[in-house]
C-alpha cells in the first residue's frame, strides 16, 4: 500500500474521486497517517505550551495524560503496521482510540475552571 512513499503513486486513481476517501485502500491508510501525524504533532505543541502555563492540578494531570496515550497510541498504530495487523494489537490500538477521546474530554473538563 504505502510503503516507503510519503505520498503512494496510486493515491486517488479510483473514479468518481470522491469513492477514494472509502473504497481505495492506499487512500485511506494515508489519510490516516496523516491525520495520525497531524494529531500526534498537535498534541505534543500543545503538552509543550501547557508546561509552562498555569493550569489547576486536574488540567496539568489530564494534558500530561493525553500525551501518554498519544504516544501508546502512536506505538500501538506502527506496531500493527510492522506486525501484519495482528489482531490483538489491532483491537488495542482501537481501544486506545477511545482511551483518548476519554483523556482528551477529562482535560477538556479541567480547564473548563482556568
Amino acid at each position: 500500500m504505502m510503503g516507503e512513499y510519503w505520498l503512494p503513486p496510486e493515491l486517488f486513481s479510483l473514479d468518481p474521486f470522491w469513492r477514494n476517501f472509502f473504497d481505495h485502500k492506499t487512500t485511506v491508510q494515508f489519510d490516516h497517517r496523516l491525520l495520525a501525524i497531524t494529531t500526534f504533532v498537535l498534541i505534543v505543541v500543545y503538552w509543550l505550551r501547557a508546561r509552562k502555563s498555569d493550569l489547576p492540578e486536574r488540567a496539568r494531570r489530564g494534558a500530561n495524560a493525553l500525551l501518554h496515550t498519544a504516544v501508546l497510541q502512536v506505538v500501538l498504530g506502527i506496531s500493527t503496521l510492522l506486525l501484519a495487523v495482528p489482531v490483538v494489537l489491532a483491537v488495542s490500538h482501537q481501544a486506545v482510540a477511545v482511551l483518548l477521546l476519554t483523556v482528551a474530554l477529562y482535560l477538556q473538563h479541567g480547564l473548563r475552571r482556568a
